[in-house]
């Protein structure tokens, strides 16, 4: 889930901050990362997984909007810290889990 949330984070952030349009609200963005690594993800010791990410150019602006500092959220949420996971009675069943310092709640989806 780091190397996602890294990888989506860089590459948003390595491109000009633009204003919003009405698709940015449904974008997704898929990303594949084999061990091998490609031209968009980098290579790892994992087995291969998908990773989808969803409106980042939205979330890009909501960190902006609260002066979240790219490089400040990237250690916080991917740096080398164990997420504390949340034991939720979600109807969903996904899992939650918070930054090692509490300061972000990550949700996944299936």
């Amino acid at each position: 889930m780091m190397l996602g949330i890294r990888t989506s984070v860089s590459q948003v952030e390595s491109k000009r901050m633009r204003e919003l349009k009405m698709k940015d609200f449904e974008d997704e963005i898929k990303y594949r990362f084999s061990s091998e690594g490609s031209n968009n993800t980098p290579a790892h010791q994992m087995r291969d997984f998908k990773f989808k990410d969803y409106c980042p150019e939205v979330f890009r602006h909501i960190r902006e909007r609260f002066g979240i500092k790219p490089d400040d959220y990237l250690l916080c949420v991917c740096g080398n810290f164990q997420y504390l996971e949340f034991i939720s009675n979600s109807k969903s069943g996904q899992f939650f889990f918070y930054s090692h310092d509490r300061k972000f709640m990550i949700k996944t989806i299936t």
